[in-house]
C-alpha cells in the first residue's frame, strides 16, 4: 500500500461573504509565503463565510492570525493519500465503519493520477 495517513491541523476563520474576499487572502498568503495543502470555504445565510485551510506550516498561520487579531479555530484532521484508482477510498471508510466511528467532515478529490482527501470526527482522540 502508498497510501500516506497523517494528522494534520487545519484552520477556520469566519470572514465577510463579500466579492474579492478570497483574493484578498490569497494575496495575503502570497506576500507572506504561507503555503496551504488545501483551502475550502462555505458561505453561510448570515452574510459570513467559514473558510478552512490545511497550513504547511501551522506556526507561520498562527502567527499571521495574531497580528491581524482574527480569531482562528484549529481543528484536528486525518490527511490521506495515494494513488488514485476506483474504490480508493474504501479501505479506509470501512475501517471507519466497521470502527463506529462518525465523520463530521470528509473532503476528498483525485488531481492527475493520486487522490487526497481530509477527515475530521468528533472526537480527537480518534484523529491521534
Amino acid at each position: 500500500m502508498s497510501e500516506k495517513v497523517m494528522k494534520v491541523i487545519a484552520v477556520s476563520t469566519e470572514v465577510p461573504d463579500q466579492v474579492g474576499t478570497a483574493a484578498g487572502m490569497a494575496t495575503v498568503l502570497r506576500e507572506r509565503r504561507i503555503g496551504l495543502k488545501a483551502v475550502w470555504s462555505r458561505s453561510s445565510r448570515s452574510g459570513m463565510t467559514t473558510v478552512v485551510s490545511i497550513p504547511e506550516k501551522i506556526e507561520e498561520l498562527r502567527a499571521l492570525a495574531a497580528e491581524e487579531a482574527r480569531t482562528i479555530a484549529e481543528i484536528p484532521m486525518v490527511w490521506l493519500e495515494g494513488p488514485d484508482e476506483i474504490g480508493a477510498l474504501y479501505p479506509f471508510l470501512a475501517k471507519i465503519g466497521e470502527a463506529h466511528i462518525n465523520i463530521q467532515t470528509m473532503i476528498a478529490l483525485a488531481v492527475a493520477d493520486r487522490f487526497a482527501g481530509v477527515f475530521e470526527f468528533a472526537d480527537e482522540a480518534t484523529v491521534d
